[in-house]
């Protein structure tokens, strides 16, 4: 039927005469007049379809062609279902089936048209839908360059209104689409240890979830056991092939939602929230109808299947009646399904027959008979997790579950679970509330702390929650116990370490508190400890049991507390402290060994939080301190530093004993070694980063990379001495640090301590070996001193950028790599010029390639005010390897300074607006229009 005037007819044939005409077309073509006739020209046909294409020069990349009719279909979607346009909606789905039976013939993927697909076929009439036509999404779902747009549409938008409609031909349409979407894909996969078998969805969890929560559960109340065989099969299938079943409560440690469940991402751990979901749903719609499919889940062969009906089935009394039976009858008391058991037992003991209460116990008590290797205390201990369940039901259940505790000699924690893992600090209950704490003397209250022993038990007072309470006594008031610390150094060390880090938190906090009495009282507590011999005792150094203090512990937070006792001159000790403070120093220095160092190890972090770190960090601000009040005093703070000096030669000495705290931390002070005393550092140096001790010379390298400040003698002799190089060539350096050191290379070119050409230059260095991490580093790093454009730093970008574009090569990767960072520097270009425009022009065509498009367009804009007709001659060559359209505001700003010069702005800007629309982007043709019209 052709309903088409004379004009757009005339019209039609142009598109077919122009291609580059059909994108625009199709956009604005909006009536079910044209659909015939486009039909009769093979606008439709399937081998118009194009996949995606490979990007010119640019290995890997493809780019996913536009199928102009689509825009067409979707105007129309809406008319062809209304009602009497049932043989268009009929028409638009043999579209989609014919283009998509050739995509499948032709291993054809288009995922944008795969994405409208959906949308049109969720939009049209579902009488007219067929089940044929629901399975052709299982291609659209396999695309291997996106397919969450698709499943978001048919499982967050299509299957929920189709849930609505609850017709046997929705139903079915409902079905399909699941089938489809729990559809699990599974291959082997390389993982660090060995290859590993791994099932996945075509979507990922983000969108699976979101079908999941909105939907199973309703699928399960108007699909009934349609729904749950679905996930059934789909989920009895992965655990055959992932052969996990075993070991279920590993990676899904309770079917409910619970904190415990660590992993969600994965297929299997889906699949078990969908069934659970859909169960739910059916169970609650049709409970008598569950019952026969709740029991022949139990004697499924599969323990995820047992587990998620025991789920359901827990606490409702008739489904607790039909289970009972078969779970005294076979032995369910295992690992793998203790959550689901235990709690099963635990809401519906009480609804057990008397007969099968006693076998149950009867089961419980025969653990003991096939004790393998297991200690009588091991296996009184397992009873005691499955009496737990039940203690609270009868006489006989609590006496059996106290015999059990007894023998295993404690309580079982988190009995409901084979494993059970903690994070965070938690640390239990306290024996006594603040209120009680700060109710009792101090004598009162250090006996309290001196007797109390943890019992283990479940939900039991631990050792950590009294040390939390009791530092939480200290903290909310002080003054009533300062007087007293030295009636706590014998206290247990987790007990002692609250005390040092309650007034550590107060001092931070510049608590007003009378500082002057505290600090002799504290510190005298500190003496008082760390002379007592007992402190000294290896055993107080290990690791202990609960997550409470040991002596390292202590260690490091009075080195935490004397450091800020003196960092700053405004909240310092009162000077007449520090001689003591010192004492208390040396004292630790001599006697606390070393963190263990490795040549892998991030050595900056081992030194700042080890114990002797601590300290060391204390040594060097009480110097500062002392050097600081010298100077102030108009007196020369170098006497000050002689009577350090001893102390820090002691150290330079410690790596030939093992311990490297202070060779790492020598140079990340090293602005501060320079004003205590410069000649001692300088005249030192060989020492500090002796390259015949490896250890020792990564340590102080690691230690330098944090120094922000470049000062010329060091990097004079860092690089005639090959430091520099060396750390950027090392393997146990990090990347982070080797940016550091190619940003000091930078700094001192920008400063002149070296220039490009002399011999053994390192900028030189860098560009010539031309390593891409380094040269990206460069690069960024000079143009983030754009904000300082001065006349020096200027002359520096204009010497460095041929050098580097004459290593560039685009024929490979790093290389266009590289030119995409050069658009960073358009922003020094302050006017085109041949010399500009020459380099501009080489590496335009990268400039969105590795996301350096949107400053580079801002730039043209800005050059664009002055010099437009260069600025568009750099924005066409840009467009030969992208269409994209951003950032808006650059690009409308680039046009309008274009129209502003008269016609040769405009048939340049008509020029290059035609480089979009002849790659299927209209968007800017429409700017260029509206800007016209303005």
């Amino acid at each position: 039927m052709n309903d088409l005037s004379a004009k757009e007819e005339d019209l039609l044939q142009r598109v077919q005469e122009k291609p580059e005409l059909a994108s625009r077309f199709f956009r604005q073509a909006k009536s079910l007049k044209w659909f015939y006739r486009l039909k009769e020209a093979g606008f439709f046909d399937p081998s118009n379809l194009s996949g995606p294409q490979p990007v010119e020069n640019t290995e890997g990349h493809v780019q996913i062609p536009n199928w102009p009719p689509i825009e067409y279909l979707l105007n129309c979607v809406g008319a062809a279902a209304t009602e009497g346009n049932e043989d268009y909606a009929r028409e638009f789905l043999g579209i989609i089936e014919g283009v998509t039976m050739h995509a499948q013939e032709n291993s054809v993927e288009n995922y944008q048209v795969w994405w409208r697909f959906a949308e049109i076929l969720s939009s049209l009439p579902f009488n007219l839908v067929e089940p044929k036509h629901v399975m052709l999404t299982e291609h659209w779902l396999d695309d291997r360059y996106d397919r969450s747009l698709v499943a978001d549409h048919l499982g967050n938008k299509w299957l929920p209104s189709l849930l609505q409609q609850n017709t046997d031909q929705s139903n079915t349409l409902v079905e399909c689409l699941l089938r489809v979407l729990f559809r699990t894909r599974c291959a082997m996969e390389d993982t660090r240890s060995s290859p590993k078998k791994e099932c996945r969805f075509a979507f990922d969890y983000y969108y699976g979830s979101k079908i999941i929560s909105s939907n199973l559960a309703l699928c399960g109340e108007k699909l009934g056991e349609a729904a749950i065989e679905i996930v059934d099969s789909e989920l009895r299938r992965i655990l055959e092939e992932l052969e996990n079943d075993k070991w279920s409560s590993i990676w899904q440690p309770a079917i409910e939602d619970h904190e415990q469940n660590k992993y969600h991402e994965d297929a299997e751990n889906m699949l078990v929230i969908a069934y659970r979901d859909a169960l739910s749903g059916h169970t609650e719609s049709s409970p008598d109808e569950a019952i026969g499919l709740l029991v022949s889940m139990v004697d499924s062969d599969q323990d995820t299947i047992v587990r998620i009906a025991l789920n359901a089935a827990r606490g409702i009394k008739p489904y607790v009646d039909a289970l009972q039976e078969r779970l005294v009858e076979k032995s369910f008391l295992r690992s793998n399904l203790r959550h689901e058991i235990w709690h099963f037992l635990h809401d519906s003991y009480p609804d057990f027959k008397k007969e099968n209460q006693k076998l149950l116990l009867g089961q419980i008590e025969s653990i003991a008979d096939n004790p393998g290797d297991r200690s009588k205390g091991a296996i009184a201990y397992e009873q005691a997790g499955w009496l737990s369940a039940l203690r609270k039901h009868g006489d006989p259940e609590a006496n059996a579950y106290e015999e059990a505790v007894k023998i295993a000699g404690a309580e079982p924690e988190h009995p409901d679970f084979s494993s059970y893992s903690t994070s965070g600090w938690g640390g239990g209950e306290s024996p006594y509330s603040l209120e009680e704490l700060s109710s009792f003397d101090i004598d009162v209250l250090v006996e309290h702390l001196s007797k109390f022993q943890a019992t283990g038990g479940w939900k039991e007072p631990t050792l950590e929650g009294l040390t939390r309470a009791f530092k939480s006594r200290i903290v909310n008031d002080p003054i009533t116990v300062y007087p007293y610390l030295n009636k706590f150094t014998d206290l247990d060390l987790a007990h002692v370490h609250a005390v040092i880090e309650a007034f550590y938190e107060l001092w931070n906090n510049k608590s007003p508190l009378p500082w002057e009495e505290i600090w002799p009282a504290l510190l005298g507590f500190i003496q008082m400890l760390v002379n007592t011999e007992t402190f000294w005792n290896e055993d107080n150094a290990k690791e202990r049991k609960e997550f409470v203090a040991n002596r390292n512990w202590i260690i490091s937070s009075i080195g935490r507390l004397l450091e800020a006792s003196v960092k700053s001159d405004d909240h310092a000790v009162p000077v007449s402290e520090n001689a003591l403070i010192r004492e208390t120093i040396e004292l630790l220095l001599r006697k606390q060994e070393g963190a263990d160092f490795n040549l892998d190890s991030d050595a900056v972090s081992v030194a700042i939080n080890s114990p002797r770190g601590h300290v060391i960090e204390a040594l060097i601000n009480l110097t500062l301190r002392e050097c600081r009040i010298a100077d102030k005093n108009n007196d020369e703070h170098q006497a000050v530093w002689k009577g350090f000096e001893a102390i820090y030669d002691s150290e330079l000495e410690r790596p030939s004993i093992g311990e490297y705290e202070f060779a790492t931390l020598v140079t990340n002070y090293l602005p501060n070694f320079l004003y205590m005393d410069g000649e001692w550092l300088m005249g030192h140096l060989d020492t500090i980063f002796d390259q015949s001790d490896e250890l020792r010379w990564s340590c102080a390298i690691q230690g330098y990379s944090y120094v922000s400040t470049v000062y010329g003698e060091i990097f004079g002799y860092l690089k005639s001495h090959g430091d520099l190089l060396k750390a950027l060539d090392n393997p146990n350096l990090a990347d982070r640090i080797n940016d550091r050191f190619v940003q000091q290379i930078a700094v001192a070119f920008l400063n002149d301590f070296e220039k490009y050409d002399e011999e053994q230059s390192l900028t030189q260095i860098l560009v010539e070996r031309f390593n891409r991490d380094e040269i990206h580093q460069l690069i960024w790093f000079f143009w983030t001193k754009r904000g300082k454009k001065s006349e020096g730093n200027m002359a520096k970008w204009v010497e460095l950028l041929p050098h580097i574009l004459e290593k560039i090569d685009l024929n490979h990767e790093d290389g266009r790599k590289t030119a995409s960072d050069l658009c960073l520097w358009a922003e020094f270009v302050e006017e085109l010029n041949a010399e500009n425009m020459q380099w501009l022009t080489r590496i335009a065509p990268y400039a969105y390639e590795y996301h350096h498009g949107y400053g580079f367009f801002e730039n043209l804009a800005r050059l664009s005010e002055e010099q437009p007709m260069y600025a568009n001659d750099l924005w066409q060559t840009a467009l030969t390897r992208t269409s994209l359209d951003y950032p808006e505001e650059a690009i409308r700003k680039l046009l309008v300074n274009l129209l502003q010069i008269g016609s040769d702005g405009q048939r340049a800007a008509k020029a290059t607006v035609d480089l979009y629309v002849k790659s299927g982007n209209e968007r800017v043709w429409d700017w260029f229009k509206e800007i016209q019209g303005q």
